[in-house]
């Protein structure tokens, strides 16, 4: 009468170069951030005031810390392995307060989190903050536009509105180079909103 050898159930998986009880987690996804602006024209004037940035209106698609990817101008899908530091609209918010406080050209900037009461209300609408691959299979895209509304305070009372939007290819389908498209197309629209807004104030 022979015994039968037990293997512990523990064992087996050792024991297996193709097989294990217990696979491997899923690389965690890189995270990443945008950049203020940090230089303006020497000329631009300086206005006097209290700006209150108010955090961006944006579509469900973009009311996330997912990266954004358009496969076709109907279809939606996020970077598996990739998301930015925080939800896209209040990162922007962030770029945008530290932009005006590095253009040094306006007495206060504050976000609407401060609860402040302002001389103008900036409100800001996120309108596409994608990248974009159906345009051609070998390239993508990045596609910014913000549409801004001047508001006086506390009258509430429009000064102007302006819409800007960029697009620029990414030099590679690397991620790395995706997010530093996406940094340059986002700081050429920062740049351009804070000498609008200055300039907009100046002339009132």
């Amino acid at each position: 009468m022979f015994l039968k050898k037990i293997i512990p159930l523990c064992l087996l998986p050792f024991l297996s170069g193709c097989f294990s009880l217990f696979p491997k987690p899923a690389a965690p996804p890189r995270i990443y951030t945008l950049t203020p602006k940090s230089t303006f024209p020497a000329d631009l004037p300086n206005v006097q005031g209290l700006i209150i940035v108010e955090r961006p209106h944006v579509g469900a698609d973009i009311e996330t810390e997912k990266i954004t990817v358009h496969l076709t101008p109907h279809k939606v899908d996020y970077y598996k392995q990739a998301k930015w530091i925080e939800r896209a609209h209040k990162m922007m918010q962030n770029l945008i307060v530290e932009s005006f406080e590095n253009s040094r050209k306006i007495t206060a900037i504050a976000s609407d989190a401060a609860k402040l009461r302002s001389d103008y209300l900036l409100m800001t609408e996120l309108k596409e903050f994608q990248a974009e691959s159906y345009h051609n299979p070998q390239e993508t895209r990045v596609h910014v536009a913000l549409n801004a509304k001047l508001i006086k305070m506390p009258e509430r009372k429009l000064v102007t509105s302006q819409n800007f939007d960029q697009v620029l290819v990414a030099p590679s389908l690397k991620m790395d180079e995706i997010v530093s498209t996406f940094d340059k197309a986002a700081g050429k629209i920062l740049k351009k909103l804070v000498i609008w807004t200055v300039n907009s104030i100046q002339k009132k």
